[in-house]
């Protein structure tokens, strides 16, 4: 079924803001005209109608019923409205891209609720008549003027790739706009759990919006009073000629309410909408036979997404009982329908009473909840009815109303009956529905807490989650009465530790042997079970006896020991904050000028332009990819009859289909071992590899189709999915061995020399770049070929891959790219298998093909980081002095040895430190899973992060200072690195010298000591890591620039061969021409780059590009402005548009170009750092949080400050998500990958960075071989962030030395809750009072 657009010009009397008495005004209608309506309605309801309405930025749509019952209000708004401004990723609710505000009726006080966000993607779009919903579009934009909130992001230099930052706009709009309490930096902070950015490290998104609170700092002040003085007479406002002070300035107004009655046939379900529980008691017992939904929220879809089919769908928001609420009745009443937000806030206002002090506790816990839009959309209701069908949901929801004691009513049309939580649980809810809530009074000597301990911070479902409640004697802290004691994500028939809960009744829980024997009976009573997704059964068990431990030393107080009590309470987070410290050189402005990104205002409004924003084409097909569900099998059949039946597709592509090669590798070097295909064929060499394209009209009928492709396999064996399962195997084809590196004749002999030697093995795990735009490509059939709008790093390499699946030259094949959402490395070689599955489709059908991958199938189908086991030997001296490293290291490539970079971490190994002796052996190692590629610095990460790991290891060994032990081995100038180059002057002791001045760092040393003496169950640790980054420029990288000057008005107009994705090329390019032909920044507009003006320019990556395109951009305006000379010669200082007048009547040519090769003869260089990283930790549940972070890097003269600051925080925050938090799972029987959601995937929030944030960038250091003076910033601190896992290695020391463990030990990344708990030696034998 294919969206009929029709935009119709209705006349009205009341839209928008146009009163009853006005002329009548034309509105926007889109009717969406149905293809098939079968359904009959039932007897006894009403004539079905045709459309629901809803306001979008005041503009009134009209959606009839052709849709499918589960389109979401995203696709309406970015399909139907067209407003591409609000984004989709996930469409989970996980992301935060698609947030919107909206206006929703309350039909309990029959009237609008304020603005508040939701996850648009969640969302059907018939659940919003009568909705007011505001996109970002509706705040501003360049030619309306921008709102504050857009240009205070934009302005803080809040954006990056941009993906993400309508979602951060409107959510800060609709927290502003939502009315209720003071705005405070603590409020603005806690709003944004569900907003994700992969690029900026959140720093800036957060001083920006915290700028607009009540308290907030005199420096954010400050900082907003210098930018709006900077950007005065500059028009950056076109309504008003100054700067923006545009507010939500416009009346939006809403109608009365939605209809009473809503009753929708649509194509196979129907959908209604009703006003009373007799009415939705006759739905439900019509319809016996049939599968209905229950819509409110629709939230729960994020998690459960095949739940359906549905053949109907009732919409609840219209019943007024399900929102009605009583803080005056015993016990209180809540109705099914209150969000989860409005249940925070009704729970906080009922703590007010005694008896009900205890609510504020289950407010706490329900703030743990998804997050913001999630919370603000979602019901209690719903969250339990969650529960009830999915067992194993590990409800928060749940474990907040069974630690209360709470009941439930449920009714249906045979009448209502009250139940508690746990029976509700084992309720026949056919022909039900869950009504009140009721929360009983408590005594006040009840102790309750709840706990949830999760992956990340924030927005995140629960390891374990766990409730106590019991009366307690005040003064011998006996147990007066049978308490409760309730946990989730055991398994999922218990939730209730019966046989403890009957033990401790009448026993203090102050007697060290009733706390001893009661853990030892709940430990007998915790059995988990062993899920593949889920942490270890032996962590969760201990884990639920931590979470009881802590409950009894919270409420024992000063009756536990000293060095305990910290046990009792979790960690606790402050407002977080960040300082930046570098210099520029006003002489050269604007080059090294603070300015924010030339594009961030388009991105902060919205008008910035991604691939799947591009509109659509006509008679365009959209596509869906057909992957494996098995890895490492045969393929037998692959047979899409089934598929192709299904309503609205059109076709199915495959290997059969390709008219050239079925490779997306190029079939020439450099880098291509083997020929990866497009589509696989005979084998899968692992789960979720592509097999085919399902066709259909629109994007979820070919998603539908996708499920329906049958696929047989034959003679599957078990996956290898890591390096120690392939170690395992006597299989010598599954690893490819490199020459040594120095290589050494009797490695072994060489280190027994030595005075001192150690061995040890380290694992790093894998990351997957997490790009919030997913792979994706369209590919058009024109006159002179095909053209191609990819997602890609790399166009170069995409074009010729095209060009030889479809057999066709290169010059048929046009290519435009404006902007990625994020790539990180994930969209150079990889971006190829989209484009040319696209290109296959384009050219068999003949028509537009738009191939976006959608989130689940793109983190199983592509490649990630590569994981590594390295296998070490070293020899040292009584200081520490290396005199030998070496060993093998292994990289996990996946399933081909195409980007294999164990010899780069080799390289990379040494850091900044001499040894007289290297030698590493690099092994790539084969495995089921997708070919790994590039990611943010590859294999120098990893390579760095190898002998970091040693210097520890060292450290320990001798029972020295780390930082001592490597201060003793940093190379000096004159030696020779491990390729035999000798180093440059070592700026490392300058940096150390500032760091120790300005951080405290002995002081905070001892400080530590102090704490950790202090404290049996939290632990602090505090880690440095140096490091030198070699910087060249090998002979493939090559870039074309291209400066136009219009010779009407002297604007200019740039084309460069690199890809802007986030990292500020335009911007660096647009300085840089600024400066040479002497203009102001706005008159130049940097282009999309095409494979016509940028032709055979390479990948963009390896933190080269902006130098490198920087640096041909300021060649080919010097060549211009040779030519311009003889012109100002002749007649003197010109004006520049006089000038270029002149030139242009001369017939001078106003264009030049030029093309970046090693004939250049750019130098490398060597950039200097170092990074400092704080962190507590939980011991008892392997939580940490990180309190602060220095970064001190040598930059040279930074080209553009802020963008600078922003790769510098974004990259280690990356790196701390690498080396802390993110880990992929796969299944062991068929290798799928069990990572694939934002519900298991966790890259780092908004707190989960640290909570003091400072970066320092080298002062007069300019860079005598860099471009402009300056070094690249994308990549290399994300080598130093591998501190942050080094600083919870020496808190877990201070943990194992108290358990009576002295022995070194390394802890391998990602240093995840379990591995930390784990690793503390964290054994309920030591919970103890005293």
């Amino acid at each position: 079924m294919t969206y009929h657009c029709l935009h119709v010009l209705a006349s009205v009397k009341m839209v928008a803001g146009v009163s009853e008495g006005e002329v009548s005004t034309s509105v926007l209608c889109f009717i969406l005209h149905p293809t098939d309506s079968k359904m009959k309605p039932k007897s006894f309801m009403k004539v079905p109608g045709s459309s629901i309405s809803l306001k979008i930025n005041g503009k009134e749509y009209l959606v009839d019923n052709s849709l499918d019952a589960d389109t979401s209000l995203n696709d309406f708004i970015r399909d139907g409205a067209g407003l591409k401004g609000t984004k989709v990723m996930c469409r989970e609710g996980g992301c935060g891209c698609c947030v919107v505000g909206v206006r929703t009726f309350n039909p309990h006080s029959n009237t609008y609720q304020p603005l508040r966000a939701l996850s648009s993607c969640l969302v059907p779009i018939y659940a919003c008549d009568k909705w007011d919903v505001v996109t970002v579009e509706g705040l501003g934009s360049c030619k309306t003027g921008y709102h504050a909130v857009q240009q205070r992001l934009a302005d803080f230099n809040g954006t990056q790739c941009g993906y993400c930052s309508s979602g951060m706009v409107m959510n800060m709009y609709s927290l502003m706009s939502g009315g209720g309490e003071k705005l405070t930096m603590q409020k603005v902070e806690d709003s944004f759990d569900g907003n994700i950015c992969r690029c900026t490290g959140y720093r800036p998104i957060l001083d920006a919006f915290k700028s607009f609170a009540e308290d907030a700092t005199p420096e954010l002040q400050q900082k907003v009073a210098d930018i709006e003085e900077a950007w005065k007479g500059m028009g950056m406002c076109p309504r008003t000629g100054e700067v923006c002070d545009c507010k939500d300035d416009e009346a939006r107004g809403s109608s009365s309410g939605p209809e009473p009655y809503v009753h929708l046939v649509l194509s196979g379900s129907e959908w209604y909408r009703i006003t009373d529980l007799s009415g939705l008691y006759n739905i439900l017992d019509s319809h016996r036979s049939e599968k209905v939904r229950l819509v409110l929220g629709n939230t729960g879809v994020g998690v459960y997404k095949n739940d359906g089919p549905y053949v109907t769908y009732v919409d609840l928001s219209g019943i007024g009982d399900l929102f009605s609420y009583s803080l005056k009745a015993r016990p209180m009443e809540f109705g099914a329908g209150l969000s989860l937000t409005k249940m925070i806030q009704l729970l906080d206002e009922a703590s007010q009473d005694n008896a009900y002090s205890y609510a504020a506790v289950l407010a706490k816990h329900i703030r743990k909840i998804a997050n913001v839009p999630v919370r603000n959309g979602g019901s209690w209701g719903g969250n339990m009815m969650m529960k009830h069908d999915h067992p194993e949901f590990p409800s928060d929801v749940f474990i907040a109303l069974e630690t209360a004691g709470a009941s439930v009513k449920i009714g249906s049309s045979q009448g209502e009956r009250t139940l508690t939580v746990k029976e509700f649980l084992k309720a026949d809810m056919e022909q039900s529905v869950l009504l009140t809530l009721y929360l009983p009074p408590k005594s006040p000597d009840t102790a309750m807490r709840t706990f949830k301990v999760m992956p990340r911070s924030q927005n995140a479902h629960a390891y374990v989650n766990a409730g106590f409640a019991a009366r307690i004697h005040p003064e011998t802290f006996v147990v007066l009465a049978p308490p409760t004691f309730v946990f989730g994500g055991i398994r999922a028939d218990f939730d209730h530790a019966t046989q403890t809960e009957s033990f401790v009744v009448n026993k203090s829980l102050a007697d060290e042997g009733v706390l001893q024997a009661a853990l030892n009976i709940l430990g007998g009573e915790i059995q988990p079970d062993s899920q593949p997704a889920d942490a270890s059964p032996t962590y969760r068990r201990t884990l639920a006896q931590a979470l009881f431990y802590k409950w009894v030393l919270g409420i024992v107080g000063e009756v536990a020991g000293g060095r305990m009590r910290s046990g009792g309470s979790g960690l606790e987070r402050p407002l977080s904050s960040g300082k930046q410290s570098y210099t520029t050189d006003k002489d050269t402005y604007p080059i090294s000028e603070p300015i924010p990104k030339v594009e961030a205002r388009a991105q902060t409004s919205g008008e910035a332009q991604y691939v799947n924003d591009i509109p659509h084409f006509p008679e365009e097909l959209q596509a869906a990819v057909v992957t494996t569900s098995v890895g490492n099998a045969n393929i037998k059949n692959i047979d899409p009859t089934d598929a192709l039946a299904m309503p609205g597709v059109v076709g199915f592509v495959d290997h059969r289909d390709v008219r050239g090669e079925n490779t997306f590798c190029k079939l020439s070097p450099p880098f291509n071992l083997e020929l990866e295909p497009i589509f696989t064929k005979n084998r899968s060499q692992y789960a979720g590899q592509p097999i085919g394209l399902i066709l259909a009209r629109t994007r979820r009928e070919a998603e539908e189709a996708v499920n329906k492709v049958r696929v047989e396999y034959t003679d599957a064996k078990k996956p290898i999915l890591s390096i120690r399962d392939a170690l395992a195997r006597p299989d010598e084809t599954l690893m490819k061995h490199f020459d040594p590196l120095m290589p050494c004749e009797s490695y072994d002999e060489v280190v027994g020399k030595a005075k001192y030697t150690l061995e040890g093995e380290i694992e790093f795990g894998s990351q997957h770049h997490f790009y919030l735009e997913t792979q994706v490509c369209i590919c058009v059939p024109v006159e002179d070929g095909l053209d191609i709008y990819p997602a890609s790093q790399s166009i170069d390499d995409l074009q010729d891959v095209v060009a030889q699946t479809l057999g066709i030259p290169n010059n048929r094949i046009n290519i435009r790219v404006r902007r990625l959402g994020g790539a990180f490395g994930g969209k150079i070689s990889r971006a190829n298998m989209p484009a040319a599955a696209c290109a296959i489709a384009a050219d068999k059908f003949n028509c537009p093909v738009r191939l976006v991958m959608n989130f689940n199938t793109n983190l199983e189908a592509v490649g990630k980081r590569l994981p590594y086991l390295i296998k070490y030997k070293v020899g040292f001296d009584e200081k520490g002095k290396l005199s030998s490293v070496g060993g093998t290291i292994y990289s996990d490539v996946g399933c081909s040895y195409n980007e294999s970079m164990a010899s780069f971490a080799a390289i990379m190994s040494q850091n900044c430190y001499y040894s007289p002796v290297w030698h590493w052996k690099p092994v790539s190692v084969l495995t089921n899973t997708p070919s790994n590629t590039w990611t943010r610095a590859p294999g120098t990460t990893e390579g760095i992060a190898i002998i970091e790991h040693i210097m520890e290891h060292i450290a320990e060994k001798l029972g020295k200072d780390p930082l001592a032990v490597r201060e003793i081995n940093f190379i000096h100038e004159g030696e020779k690195d491990m390729m035999g180059k000798p180093v440059g002057p070592n700026q490392l002791p300058v940096l150390i010298q500032q760091f120790k001045e300005s951080s405290q760092f002995p002081q905070r040393q001892d400080d530590i000591k102090n704490f950790n003496q202090e404290n049996r169950w939290r632990k602090r640790g505090l880690s440095v890591v140096p490091m030198k980054y070699p910087v060249g420029y090998p002979p493939f990288f090559k870039y074309g620039i291209l400066v136009s000057v219009y010779h009407q008005d002297g604007t200019v107009a740039v084309e460069h061969g690199g890809i802007e994705m986030g990292q500020g090329i335009n911007t660096k390019v647009a300085q840089v021409c600024a400066r040479e032909l002497g203009i102001p920044l706005w008159k130049i507009q940097v282009k999309p780059t095409t494979n016509l003006a940028s032709a055979n320019s390479s990948v963009t990556g390896g933190s080269m590009g902006s130098e490198l395109c920087a640096h041909a951009a300021a060649l080919a305006c010097k060549e211009l402005m040779g030519r311009l000379e003889p012109i100002r010669t002749k007649k003197g200082q010109l004006p520049w548009v006089d000038l270029i007048k002149t030139a242009f009547q001369e017939n001078i040519d106003l264009t030049s170009k030029h093309f970046y090769t090693k004939m250049d003869e750019l130098k490398g260089y060597d950039i200097w750092g170092l990074a400092c990283a704080e962190v507590e930790v939980d011991i008892l549940t392997g939580e940490k949080q990180v309190l602060r972070v220095d970064v001190m890097e040598d930059v040279g003269v930074s080209m553009s400050p802020l963008v600078d600051v922003g790769q510098v925080e974004g990259a280690f925050i990356m790196g701390m998500g690498y080396w802390l938090q993110e880990k992929m799972k796969y299944h062991p029987d068929t290798g799928k990958n069990l990572s694939n959601s934002t519900w298991e995937y966790k890259p780092p929030t908004t707190k989960d960075i640290p909570i003091d944030f400072r970066i320092t960038f080298l002062q007069d250091a300019p860079n005598p071989h860099g471009v402009q003076r300056s070094k690249a910033t994308a990549e290399p601190p994300l080598c130093m962030s591998v501190c942050s896992l080094f600083a919870v290695r020496h808190a877990v020391s201070a943990a194992r030395n108290d358990a009576g463990n002295t022995q070194p030990y390394l802890l391998a990344g990602p240093a995840t809750n379990d591995e930390i708990q784990a690793e503390a030696l964290t054994h309920p034998k030591d919970f103890k009072l005293r």
